[in-house]
């Protein structure tokens, strides 16, 4: 399942929920809750009343391994911050490493902003849908 923006929103969420999805890539959307939609402004579908009382947004990761997840973003993207996504893939990487399957994620930040970049994306999804 792949989405960039408010489809990488609906890429995670519905990968957390439903196992059939294999492999899942949001791109400019990862981020910690906190940096993003609590901090900037955000169509109202991005705003969740009281989940950081449960969750971050890495902590979705959890529901998403041990399948593939790899997320990217924009170094400049202005509305989910590159330091928001370095925590929050940080955090994931740790996920799949407890899980023991530390090679089922991947990340990659391009040059630009809020935009779609399968440069990375692309081969890797086509090499673990091989597997």
């Amino acid at each position: 399942m792949i989405g960039n923006s408010g489809g990488g929103t609906i890429a995670l969420f519905t990968s957390a929920i439903d196992m059939r999805v294999k492999a899942t890539i949001p791109a400019s959307y990862f981020n910690t809750f906190r940096d993003s939609v609590y901090s900037i402004y955000h169509c109202p579908d991005n705003f969740i009343p009281g989940i950081l009382q449960w969750f971050e947004m890495p902590d979705l990761v959890g529901l998403v391994a041990p399948r593939y997840l790899f997320v990217q973003q924009g170094e400049r993207d202005p509305i989910f911050p590159l330091k928001g996504f370095r925590e929050a893939t940080a955090k994931a990487e740790e996920i799949y490493r407890v899980f023991g399957v530390p090679e089922r994620i991947g990340s990659h930040v391009y040059p630009g902003g809020h935009l779609w970049n399968g440069s990375m994306a692309i081969p890797w999804l086509v090499k673990v849908l091989r597997d």
